[in-house]
C-alpha cells in the first residue's frame, strides 16, 4: 500500500471501509459490547473490577458504531480515543474512559502528578498542532465513567478552571483551552445511546440523518453543564431514529 500514490491509497482505504465483512464485524462488536455494558450496569461490577482496559474497548465499540470518524488511541501521551463531526466546520472530541464513580473523578483531578494535568496536556498538544485529525479542530473532551455524580463532575471543572487561571504565562494556548468543553457520560447514558441504535432500522435512520445527529450530539454535550443525562438523550437523539414522513401540502405542492 505504501508503494502507491495518494489517491490509490485513499481508494484502497475506502474500499476496506465499505467492505461488507468490515461492517458486519463492527456491528457484532457493537452488540457484544452493549450486552456486556448492560451486564456491568446491572451488577455495578465495573468500579470494583479490573476491567479498566476492557472498558476502553467497550466504549470504543459503541462510539465507533455511531460515528464513522472514530479511532481508538490510548497510551502515555494520548487519550483513549477520538470521534469526529464531519460537517463543513470539522470538530472533534477526545474521550477518555475511567471506571470512576461518585467522588473519584474529582479525586483524580486533584492528583499532584498526572490527574487532570495529564488530560490538559493532551488538549494543549492538540491545540498547539491544530491538526488533531485531518484538518479538524478539537472542541470537546469527554470523560466516560461508571457513575460520576454531577456535583463531582462540576468540582473537576472547577479544578480545571483554576489550573487555567494559574497558567497565564502560556496565555495564548490557555485562551484556546477555555474554548474546549469538558463533558461527562456515565455508563447508564452510554448504554442508553447504544440502545437507541440497537435496532437495525433505527441505526440506518440515524446514519441517513448523520449531520442532524452530529448537531444533536453537540447540543447534548453543551446542555446541562456538559453532564449528559438520559432525559436529554431521549429529547435530542431518539427522535432522529424515526424516519421522516413527507406529507404534501395541497397549497404548496402540486400533485399531478
Amino acid at each position: 500500500m505504501y508503494n502507491t500514490d495518494d489517491q490509490v491509497l485513499i481508494n484502497k482505504i475506502k474500499n476496506v471501509a465499505n467492505d461488507t465483512r468490515y461492517v458486519e464485524k463492527k456491528e457484532v462488536a457493537f452488540k457484544d459490547s452493549l450486552r456486556e455494558l448492560r451486564g456491568l450496569k446491572r451488577s455495578n461490577a465495573l468500579v470494583n473490577s479490573k476491567k479498566g482496559n476492557e472498558f476502553e474497548w467497550l466504549t470504543f465499540n459503541i462510539l465507533s458504531y455511531m460515528f464513522p470518524i472514530s479511532s481508538k488511541w490510548g497510551g502515555k501521551s494520548l487519550p483513549d480515543g477520538i470521534i469526529g463531526f464531519d460537517k463543513d466546520d470539522k470538530k472533534f472530541a477526545f474521550w477518555d474512559a475511567k471506571k470512576y464513580d461518585y467522588t473519584k473523578l474529582s479525586n483524580y483531578a486533584k492528583k499532584r502528578k498526572g490527574g487532570i494535568g495529564k488530560d490538559v496536556k493532551y488538549v494543549l498538544k492538540s491545540i498547539e498542532e491544530e491538526d488533531t485529525y485531518e484538518e479538524g479542530k478539537l472542541r470537546y473532551y469527554i470523560f466516560v465513567t461508571s457513575n460520576t455524580q454531577k456535583s463531582d463532575f462540576l468540582e473537576l471543572r472547577g479544578i480545571l478552571d483554576q489550573k487555567v487561571e494559574n497558567e497565564r504565562d502560556r496565555s495564548n494556548l490557555f485562551k484556546k483551552l477555555k474554548l474546549i468543553k469538558f463533558c461527562c457520560i456515565n455508563l447508564p447514558e452510554l448504554v442508553k445511546l447504544g440502545a437507541i441504535v440497537e435496532e437495525k432500522k433505527s441505526y440506518e435512520n440515524l446514519q441517513r440523518r448523520s449531520q442532524e445527529f452530529e448537531l444533536a450530539f453537540e447540543q447534548l454535550l453543551n446542555t446541562n453543564d456538559g453532564y449528559v443525562s438520559e432525559h436529554e438523550i431521549d429529547r435530542l437523539i431518539l427522535p432522529l431514529t424515526t424516519q421522516k414522513i413527507f406529507i404534501p401540502d395541497k397549497d404548496k405542492h402540486r400533485i399531478d
